[in-house]
């Protein structure tokens, strides 16, 4: 597979192994990331920004949906403990 560096909205980029397609620099993808596998970042990570939506507690996890600074929508599965609230980013 090749490695695949996709810019994001807000001027993050993140890289991927793909596999090789012929994929042309510049052109489109659609990237899916599972809820569980997104975390808040570390301080000094690269990270990108999400404007938090909509916060469901639910016991030993929390959902929470949100905003990329393009409109993209994501939704986070996060530990039950944290607690964003709507607007927080």
């Amino acid at each position: 597979p090749q490695v695949l560096a996709v810019a994001l909205a807000g001027g993050a980029t993140a890289a991927f192994d793909a596999p090789e397609r012929g994929l042309a620099p510049g052109a489109p993808v659609t990237v899916g990331l599972r809820p569980g596998h997104l975390r808040p970042a570390a301080p000094g990570e690269p990270s990108v920004e999400v404007g938090v939506d909509l916060v469901e507690r639910l016991g030993d996890e929390t959902l929470v949906h949100g905003s990329l600074p393009g409109g993209a929508t994501v939704v986070a599965s996060l530990d039950g403990a944290l607690a964003p609230r709507p607007g927080d980013r």
